[in-house]
């Protein structure tokens, strides 16, 4: 009941996007948004087992590092899976 108002929002807006050619036509907006929801709480539910897959340190600022590279990632994947390229000249 929480999250529906927040992902119609989101879904309206990845139409508006889609109508301008800015999102790829085929991304299913709602289905898009539970996908990207799961991807974030499961990323980070799992985060420091799986961390360690990335950084392979004992150093005290590897978890950091490892966080900031999962998060980059993170948003690298959901926008590489929305965004037309932008043309080149």
């Amino acid at each position: 009941e929480h999250v529906r108002p927040w992902a119609s929002v989101v879904a309206d807006y990845l139409r508006r996007g889609q109508a301008a050619g800015r999102i790829f036509a085929g991304v299913d907006p709602e289905a898009w948004v539970v996908e990207v929801i799961n991807l974030v709480i499961a990323g980070f539910a799992t985060f420091d087992v799986l961390s360690p897959l990335v950084e392979q340190s004992d150093d005290p600022e590897a978890r950091e590092r490892a966080f900031a590279r999962h998060l980059g990632e993170l948003l690298r994947v959901a926008r590489a899976s929305l965004f037309q390229p932008k043309p080149t000249a």
